[in-house]
């Protein structure tokens, strides 16, 4: 029984391991595609004339008294909404937002006169944060995270450069969806500092057209708070012949903040909160065509590897909601486009508040919010998830008094081996028993070796007859098996191992692998050493070698947090061994 179950427990650690690897999803799902543009928009869209249709006329917005269809004759001034700054805007055909627009409706952008005012920068200072803003659209074209450590900067940056950014608005009129990332909004300020001395403040950003619609889009930022609240105004919408729908859509995607990009890539998300359930996009590597999917919807958001970007409506919900994502090919290699998209109803003017949420993936912090968003930390299957849950809990308390999170793992394994104590003691007097017996089962072998049915029945017996549990020595190592699965999901998806070192020049981020593979070849060694004190059986000498061998080669891409756990549970094992085959013997057979 002792052989069955070490190879049950190999073949479901290996199965395990292998379809969590990149390699393997890159094996069945294939390289991301080669030869994609990455989207990337001019810094002055007015001035790309070739992201413009020549075959397309350029489409006026209509007034409630105007025809359906108002095209603008050649030669004519342009029509359509304008802005303080200028009265020449125009609606057209944008080639380049409409390759990432997923939508069976017709996308026109609104596109200011090439003498409008030029775009400007305005930044947004916090404890927390370094944002920078767009007055062309009025959106966040970056955003810093000054707690955590980039990849090749102090501070981390969410935003990928070249994607626009967000939130864009689109408003639906009976001519097609409107883009409004192109039009120059007034702000209100020109750089903001949220400190001690003004620990809430706002940006505003407005675009008026000379027929009276107005839209507003207002952030307000907390010191102490990664999100952002966005208030949108839509004012005089019975001045221009509106659709029932508005359209907020994160498209900027979110950027690569690991050092192995693959790995972080390998976690990329989108997610969408419809009616009490989350629907979680795992893109791959292709291209994804998700639908636009309608009802109750709560909030929409992308994640990488440890960071998210989240929108949810706060008065009310959204009616429906879209994510995609497409292969993109950067300077630094291949990447992924993510966006995501909810939809709002309009009747008639508009006044919508926002949480917009730019932060690591921190469970308590998610779960502060109380609107689901800790639904996107990935704790594992639902079997698994309650343990996640609990280790987690249990490693951020014992960080309070530890602050080595390698410690901390130390620390935890200890504790999980003295929870597990009596199983295991059990376990362990059930193998010294099979280990007592093993001479008269193999006089049993012999004699029936040509008559299973009675080997069987015969080796039953001598179990009954001596007090061995064959199976006795299968509990504890089940119960290791969730703690296990339930420790690789914490250190890859929470952000509280990130970065994290154990000890100086060796293992200097408990999240990544160990870059020496002297942890994995630990985690071998005790396997080793632990297997040959409880195989006694000559015929599993070989398996006693591989399993080991095999186990450090799969084991040397994994978190060193991982591995570290499982070395000391190893140890710990070896140690409980030793002084119970010394101070505890099991009572002897008769």
């Amino acid at each position: 029984m002792e052989k069955r179950a070490v190879l049950a427990f190999g073949l479901i650690l290996v199965v395990f391991v292998v379809t969590s690897t990149p390699t393997y999803r890159e094996m069945f799902s294939g390289p991301g595609g080669p030869g994609e543009t990455d989207g990337t928009i001019s810094p002055d869209p007015v001035s790309d004339s070739g992201s413009l249709s020549t075959e397309t006329p350029e489409i006026g917005i209509p007034s409630p008294s105007a025809p359906t269809a108002d095209v603008r004759v050649p030669g004519a001034p342009p029509l359509g909404l304008s802005n303080a700054v200028s009265e020449t805007s125009f609606l057209a055909i944008d080639r380049t937002r409409v390759q990432d627009w997923n939508r069976d409706e017709q996308l026109i952008t609104l596109r200011p006169d090439s003498v409008s005012r030029a775009a400007t920068l305005i930044s947004v200072e916090s404890d927390l944060y370094s944002g920078v803003f767009n007055t062309r659209g009025g959106v966040i074209t970056s955003w810093r995270l000054k707690a955590y450590q980039g990849l090749n900067d102090p501070w981390v940056e969410l935003v990928p450069e070249g994607r626009g950014g967000g939130p864009d608005l689109f408003i639906a009129s009976e001519n097609g969806v409107i883009d409004f990332s192109q039009v120059i909004f007034e702000a209100s300020v020109s750089d903001l500092q949220i400190n001690e001395s003004r620990p809430v403040g706002s940006i505003q950003f407005t675009y008026t057209d000379k027929s009276g619609l107005s839209i507003v889009k207002r952030y307000t930022f907390t010191r102490d708070d990664y999100a952002v609240k966005l208030d949108v105004s839509l004012l005089g919408t019975q001045n221009a012949a509106l659709g029932n729908k508005y359209f907020l859509r994160w498209g900027g995607g979110i950027n690569i903040t690991e050092p192995n990009s693959d790995l972080d890539l390998y976690e990329f998300r989108t997610f969408r909160y419809v009616g009490d359930e989350v629907d979680e996009q795992d893109i791959g590597s292709e291209e994804l065509e998700v639908k636009p999917l309608t009802g109750v919807t709560r909030w929409v958001g992308v994640r990488s590897k440890y960071f998210f970007i989240g929108i949810a409506p706060e008065e009310r919900t959204g009616v429906g909601s879209l994510l995609s994502a497409r292969p993109v090919n950067s300077p630094s290699g291949s990447n992924r486009h993510l966006s995501a998209e909810i939809d709002m109803a309009r009747s008639s003017d508009v006044r919508d508040s926002f949480v917009l949420y730019f932060g690591p993936v921190d469970y308590n912090t998610l779960l502060s919010y109380g609107n689901h968003f800790e639904e996107v930390v990935n704790l594992g299957w639902p079997v698994i998830s309650f343990f996640s849950y609990y280790i987690l809990i249990a490693m951020i308390w014992l960080h309070q008094w530890i602050s080595n999170y390698g410690t901390v793992i130390i620390v935890l394994s200890v504790i999980v081996k003295i929870i597990l104590y009596p199983l295991t003691y059990k376990s362990m007097q059930s193998m010294q028993n099979m280990q007592k017996v093993q001479p008269k089962m193999e006089e049993l072998r012999t004699k029936y070796k040509n008559d299973a049915k009675k080997l069987q029945q015969e080796m039953m017996k001598l179990y009954r007859e001596q007090g061995v549990n064959p199976v006795g020595g299968c509990l504890p190592m089940l119960l290791q098996m969730p703690i296990l699965f339930a420790l690789y999901s914490i250190f890859n998806s929470t952000i509280e191992l990130r970065r994290e070192p154990f000890i100086e020049g060796w293992i200097t981020d408990l999240s990544q692998a160990d870059p020496y593979y002297i942890m994995p070849v630990l985690m071998g060694l005790s396997m080793l050493v632990q297997s040959k004190m409880t195989m006694k059986d000559p015929r599993q000498v070989a398996f006693v070698y591989i399993m080991p061998v095999v186990l450090i080669y799969f084991m040397s891409t994994m978190s060193s947090g991982l591995v570290l756990y499982w070395t000391m549970v190893n140890l710990l094992t070896i140690l409980q061994q030793l002084l119970q085959n010394r101070y505890m013997p099991a009572p002897a057979t008769t």
